[in-house]
């Protein structure tokens, strides 16, 4: 085992280029993340050691202790000499060397700004066997540099002639959000533009102190409207989540990506967030539900079964037609429902991080739920609809009626190089035109406006 130096935050290991800088300043363990990117940014290294390919971004100590990590997770994922459990990367990897060449009638690519060098080169083997090829994507909304995403790509293609067919309306963003993202992200260098019309609304845009935006805030959620308060990093959120509990606003915090999916197609966490919460009340589940969880529950033997075997028994259970699930047909199948139900009121995030096993549904995200019916009292299904707190990179994608920029000091707080600048800007273009009909500035987005020069009309 490996266990020189400190791990790396969370906040930190979002940040890819933070990764680089503390493992090789600070020595801190931080290799299967440098390795990731690493693989992502240098795909033609496939077949190298470990070790070569590290180097190109790693040396001396730090080079050394991340080989030792990387090598310490490869053998949890061999067996007889073989890969046998590849990561996502390792997937593309195998993808690109050993993938189909099977002809295609159509390949599209969506959100392509966002693609990795490693993923550029998956489409470019697939693409040789399309008849037809399509790629969607923005170079305005590039902002996962630091994540090893290669948006200059796009910028090439789009200079190299080929045919294009842009957005010339927007349906989502008015008038004066419009001007403002316009105006910020109309700086960044080596850029092409692509201009195109706000939505038929004028919308408005506020300074306003915290205090006023929880006020509006809830005051839009009580109107039916959605919200998304939005901050650069987690830890912004994690500062405005404790002023929403503070103002007692409900929310929901998704810690830049969406836990619960929607009231009509809730996600996987959702689902077994629902069941967990009828198993500690005493109520049957929906069947939906309880077959989520039992696939949780079940996925490695988690300690919520009482005997071996119960995966097949509930399975059996699971696929008649019904609505819900008696508890004691659960109990009788071997599913230790006495066991679950105290364990989702401790909130023991030790106890769910061995019993809920797969990547979809992560014990830390459970717990933010939880909590949040702890402290508001509503039903779990009910959430969907509530103020959501995420990154500004988790609102891509996504939109709502108000929308807070809570950004903090992250925006202009060190001197940056041109890069960075560019960046910051594409990202505040993002967060910018997330909103429908109402944004408000909160802190650090309108210092970064008037630092910047840039007219935010509209604002008071």
């Amino acid at each position: 085992m490996v266990d020189e130096g400190e791990r790396l935050t969370e906040d930190e290991e979002q940040d890819m280029s933070a990764v680089h800088r503390r493992i090789v300043e600070d020595e801190v363990r931080g290799g299967l993340a440098a390795w990731d990117q690493t693989r992502h940014r240098h795909p033609q290294d496939i077949g190298l050691p470990v070790r070569d390919r590290l180097a190109r971004v790693l040396s001396g100590r730090a080079l050394r202790l991340a080989e030792a990590e990387v090598q310490e997770d490869l053998a949890g994922r061999t067996q007889g000499g073989r890969l046998v459990r590849p990561d996502f990367t390792g997937l593309l990897e195998l993808a690109l060397v050993e993938g189909s060449d099977r002809a295609l009638d159509l390949l599209a690519v969506d959100e392509a700004q966002d693609l990795t060098p490693l993923e550029w080169a998956l489409v470019d083997r697939w693409r040789r066997h399309a008849e037809r090829f399509l790629v969607v994507g923005d170079p305005d909304q590039a902002i996962y540099g630091w994540a090893g995403a290669a948006g200059e790509q796009l910028v090439r293609w789009l200079r190299d002639g080929r045919p294009a067919r842009r957005l010339s309306q927007s349906w989502r963003v008015p008038r004066a959000c419009h001007r403002l993202a316009r105006a910020v992200i109309a700086d960044v260098q080596d850029r092409v533009d692509a201009p195109y019309a706000p939505a038929d609304r004028d919308g408005s845009i506020e300074s306003l102190v915290p205090e006023e935006a929880w006020l509006v805030a809830a005051q839009v959620q009580d109107a039916g409207g959605s919200v998304l308060v939005l901050s650069r990093t987690r830890a912004g959120a994690a500062a405005a989540v404790q002023e929403l509990l503070d103002a007692d606003v409900p929310h929901i915090a998704e810690r830049g990506r969406a836990v619960l999916g929607t009231a009509d197609q809730p996600s996987r966490l959702l689902s077994v967030c629902r069941a967990l919460d009828a198993l500690a009340g005493g109520r049957a589940p929906w069947a939906t539900d309880a077959r989520r969880l039992v696939q949780c529950l079940a996925a490695r033997g988690g300690p919520g079964f009482a005997r071996p075997g119960v995966k097949t028994h509930l399975g059996t259970l699971l696929t008649g037609r019904r609505d819900r699930i008696a508890l004691d047909a659960l109990a009788d199948a071997g599913l230790a429902v006495g066991a679950l139900g105290p364990a989702w009121d401790r909130g023991d995030a030790k106890w769910w991080r061995g019993a809920v096993i797969p990547s979809q549904v992560l014990p830390e995200e459970l717990l933010i739920v939880r909590d949040w019916h702890l402290v508001h009292g509503s039903r779990l299904h009910d959430v969907a609809g509530r103020v959501r707190v995420t990154t500004c990179h988790g609102s891509k994608g996504r939109e709502a009626d108000l929308v807070v920029l809570d950004a903090r000091a992250r925006w202009g707080r060190r001197a940056q190089s041109p890069e960075d600048r560019d960046e910051d800007r594409r990202v505040l273009y993002v967060a910018l035109t997330r909103a429908r009909e109402r944004l408000i500035l909160v802190r650090g987005a309108r210092d970064w406006l008037d630092q910047h020069g840039v007219m935010s009309i509209g604002a008071r």
